[in-house]
């Protein structure tokens, strides 16, 4: 009966142990998910970042496109000498 009491005692505290393992697995899994969130949040943050530089920088390739097109518009125009 002692060595099944012993038994049972040795069960429980690797029971304890596993369920105290997987509570620190846990933590960690919620800890690596808020990083992947955050390191997400970032990224598309980034992402918006860089497409309104592009589209900031493509109005003023277009502002300059019609410049150039004006100047050359007036080159043309001019009467040769």
């Amino acid at each position: 009966m002692k060595l099944w009491a012993s038994e049972l005692a040795q069960s429980h505290a690797n029971l304890a142990e596993s369920y105290a393992e997987l509570a620190q697995s846990n933590a960690k899994m919620a800890q690596a998910q808020a990083y992947l969130a955050q390191a997400q949040a970032d990224t598309k943050k980034e992402i918006y970042r860089m497409m309104s530089n592009f589209e900031e920088q493509n109005q003023v390739l277009s502002r300059r496109q019609g410049e150039i097109v004006e100047i050359l518009k007036t080159l043309a125009n001019q009467p040769k000498k």
